[in-house]
């Protein structure tokens, strides 16, 4: 057995592990070549032919909670936000713990301004995952548009660097919960450090 060394951020940091043998890699079912050219055509943004193949993919494999997540997001990326919850929600009764799955239940239901059960969702995720920075950021907008804008800062400000959307909302939260001096400050040294990232908005739809 051999060890195999991975830099981690950017060379300051090496850690070794132990590498296997290699071993041959069995050929993919037809429900993974399905599933990974539904992800190409979810990509290209060829959302019909993403659908289409997905459930190509989800007949052989009808248990399959990536088939499911890919049944979800192509409806949520064509606003059916019916069938996407349906499709988040099966793949949740497969796999009740996955983070991933609770905030793309979430994503279906801020859209259509369902906000207390986007908000019981984001918590849910952030209840298995709490540094998930998606879920925080999320939770942080439903608790602005709630009209709690006290409670969305420090959701918002886990989000480091933040993209712009987010630094926008988190000065909205505080210009809302009457700490002004707090927001033009952040404001500030935000735009001052210019630290931005190109993250998408939060709630995508």
């Amino acid at each position: 057995m051999t060890a195999k060394c991975f830099p981690l951020l950017a060379g300051f940091l090496t850690l070794c592990v132990a590498a296997s043998p290699q071993k041959p890699r069995p050929a993919p079912t037809p429900s993974a070549n399905a599933f990974v050219a539904a992800r190409d055509f979810l990509a290209q943004g060829n959302l019909a032919r993403a659908l289409e193949t997905t459930l190509v993919g989800l007949k052989s494999a009808p248990s399959s909670v990536e088939g499911y997540d890919l049944l979800g997001i192509s409806y949520l990326q064509q606003r059916d936000y019916d069938e996407a919850q349906r499709a988040f929600e099966h793949a949740l009764s497969l796999n009740p713990r996955s983070a991933a799955m609770h905030n793309k239940l979430a994503n279906c239901f801020a859209p259509q301004q369902k906000m207390e059960l986007a908000e019981k969702e984001y918590r849910t995720t952030l209840g298995i995952e709490p540094g998930d920075p998606v879920a925080n950021c999320n939770l942080g907008v439903v608790l602005l548009e709630k009209g709690r804008p006290q409670g969305a800062i420090p959701y918002l400000r886990k989000l480091v660097p933040p993209d712009l959307p987010t630094a926008v909302n988190l000065i909205r939260s505080y210009l809302r919960a009457h700490q002004t001096e707090a927001g033009l400050a952040y404001a500030s040294r935000t735009s001052e450090k210019g630290c931005f990232t190109t993250r998408s908005a939060p709630i995508p739809t």
